[in-house]
């Protein structure tokens, strides 16, 4: 499962979504592994950002398909209501090298690109490659990366270029049910809807202080956490709509001190289960 996110400054869609294997398919002869895009959409706000308060609309599609061709290192896709292939990543490339032409990287981005960077990263248990993608002129650091058996930072179909004002972001991965992306204490958990019957959690849910200087609790029923079959997550929001730290809810109160390091402004409290929305409530952090 890749989770994501996608949004930016007066620039739909604004999305927050996750890819998920549904089945094979046998496409001329060889196996495919079918997407399935499912997720929430956002109205864009009065400001030009993301209104991540607002949920409008259920995502649930079909993306298309890809294989891995392990010999060559190379992943393929291909795209709903297409029957050709195409490249969506290279692992068999070097420092240096230029980005072949794939889904991602196409000529509507405004440069070439090439491996800049070659080394590796812990995920779960074992370390896997990593290709950082840079300008091939040799100006600045890479900004983003590749990374064998996930795919892209920018998200698994992400656009291979520099995002300038909109742009995805891959949150997490899990495999095989477990979390190994950004790290295996990371809570990654699905969005399949809003839930509107639980809607008067609203009113029950309470931020104390608010606004507040630097840690606050958050109060939740202690019979609602009970009662819950599932385990119930609070995530906290930048203004731009990026997770800046989550944990889990046991009932009663929960202290949170991780906003003390951050700027003033507005920040997001999202709280939820691992497949609805409960309620989302704005904090507003004073200096």
């Amino acid at each position: 499962m890749w989770s994501e996110q996608c949004g930016g400054y007066q620039n739909d869609p604004c999305e927050e979504y996750q890819y998920l294997i549904t089945g094979d398919s046998i496409i001329a002869g060889k196996v495919f592994h079918k997407i399935q895009k499912t997720g929430l959409s956002f109205i864009l706000g009065m400001n030009g950002l993301c209104d991540f308060l607002n949920p409008v609309g259920h995502i649930n599609k079909y993306m298309g398909a890809y294989r891995n061709d392990s010999t060559n290192k190379k992943v393929y896709f291909i795209k709903k209501d297409s029957q050709s292939e195409v490249l969506l990543y290279d692992f068999n490339l070097y420092l240096s090298d230029t980005l072949p032409p794939s889904y991602g990287n196409t000529s509507q981005c405004f440069q070439v690109n090439c491996i800049v960077t070659d080394d590796s990263i812990l995920i779960g248990n074992k370390y896997r490659r990593r290709l950082g993608i840079g300008d091939c002129s040799g100006f600045g650091s890479p900004f983003v990366y590749l990374i064998e058996g996930i795919g892209s930072t920018y998200g698994l179909l992400g656009f291979i270029c520099p995002q300038f004002e909109w742009g995805s972001d891959l949150r997490c991965f899990q495999q095989n049910g477990m979390t190994v992306y950004p790290d295996t204490n990371y809570i990654c958990s699905i969005i399949t809807g809003y839930d509107e019957n639980n809607r008067y959690f609203d009113s029950d849910v309470i931020i104390v202080p608010n606004p507040i200087l630097d840690d606050f609790a958050i109060k939740f029923p202690q019979n609602v956490s009970q009662n819950c079959s599932e385990k119930i997550f609070y995530e906290i929001y930048s203004e731009h709509g990026v997770v800046i730290f989550s944990g889990i809810i046991f009932g009663g109160e929960t202290i949170i001190k991780d906003l003390e390091n951050y700027q003033p402004g507005v920040y997001l409290l999202r709280i939820k289960t691992e497949t609805k929305i409960i309620c989302i409530k704005k904090i507003i952090k004073l200096i």
